[in-house]
């Protein structure tokens, strides 16, 4: 799924529908990750530091991840062409 397949509504269902619990998964994992990382780092930083961290580094992943799943929803909805 690129750019322009996305543009042009050229992308396979078959293989979007296999995106979306993918995507999901991984959305859940990040976030359980973050929860986990949040709570081992509150011994050591402050919470000020621990926002900026997550920030920097966990919710830019999340943030694509959660656009690429709409994207994939999106084309499906389109009843996309192969």
């Amino acid at each position: 799924m690129n750019p322009w397949q996305v543009a042009n509504n050229y992308t396979n269902p078959m293989q979007l529908e296999n995106l979306v619990p993918a995507f999901t998964e991984l959305l859940l994992e990040l976030s359980s990750l973050e929860g986990y990382l949040r709570f081992q780092m509150e011994t050591i930083f402050f919470p000020s530091m621990i926002d900026e961290w997550i920030g920097t580094n966990i919710q830019p992943m999340k943030g694509k991840l959660m656009e690429l799943k709409q994207t994939t929803e999106n084309q499906i909805k389109l009843n996309s062409r192969v």
